[in-house]
């Protein structure tokens, strides 16, 4: 048990190594690790057909062993297959061995173990957090999505009118062109955070997880002076309260 889990966490480390430049850009580092992941592969098809000899089909009600039947499986179904050993996902679905290290190391099934009876806990709370972003993304959208209008300036033809005006006069034409840019664009955010359903959305788990929402705030009471109501409301019931229930 503990030489499989030596060999699954070398395979891990491998796989590591293989993204990185100075192995990935030289053909015989890399042709070494593939035919060493070939061989661990191997490796844990064994380990798998000993287990099927001693418990037979028994083997497929046991959560772990059928889990590692089906990372078996598929990857030597990316294995063989020529097309589909050249798709990328064949090389990202590798990084599934790594997870049969949850049943091999007892400390960490524990934590699992725990982890799987807050479920349903966790789907409640899920249910609501969901509930409340689609709520305020709506709310959002509806009251602001005006500020995410397109500019009826042709920033094109502002920047040729502006460069003509005196073309040996680098900088007071390039003056004169950030000036006329910056009125065109002054009722237009740097970003959009509620010019749509899916990004509002977006932006209510920005805000959830409370990642530069200050920011965002600031930046629609630019222009709704009254924006910051709803917006301490949204911070303070997903940010505060659902991360509440959370611990």
């Amino acid at each position: 048990a503990n030489f499989m889990v030596l060999m699954v966490t070398v395979n891990t480390i491998t796989m590591g190594l293989a993204t990185m430049s100075f192995i990935a850009d030289d053909d015989a580092k890399s042709t070494f690790l593939t035919k060493l992941d070939f061989i661990f592969l191997c490796m844990f098809t064994v380990e798998f057909g000993l287990h099927f000899i001693h418990k037979l089909f028994r083997v497929f009600l046991d959560n772990g062993l059928f889990f590692d039947f089906l990372i078996v499986t598929l990857s030597w179904i990316f294995e063989s297959v020529t097309i589909l050993r050249s798709f990328r996902i064949a090389r990202v679905f590798r990084l599934f061995r790594s997870l049969t290290l949850l049943k091999r190391l007892k400390s960490v099934r524990v934590v699992m173990s725990a982890l799987l009876n807050t479920i349903p806990r966790l789907k409640s709370i899920i249910m609501l957090m969901s509930l409340n972003i689609y709520i305020f993304s709506i709310l959002f959208t509806s009251l602001y999505k005006s500020g995410y209008d397109e500019s009826p300036c042709d920033y094109e033809n502002v920047s040729s009118t502006s460069l003509e005006v005196n073309i040996s006069e680098h900088n007071w034409t390039s003056h004169m062109t950030n000036t006329v840019m910056r009125s065109c664009t002054e009722e237009i955010y740097s970003e959009d955070y509620f010019g749509s359903l899916p990004a509002s959305s977006f932006t209510m788990f920005q805000i959830m997880t409370m990642d530069n929402y200050v920011d965002v705030a600031r930046e629609l009471y630019k222009i709704f002076p009254l924006s910051w109501v709803p917006f301490m409301a949204n911070v303070f019931i997903s940010a505060f309260v659902f991360r509440k229930f959370c611990v």
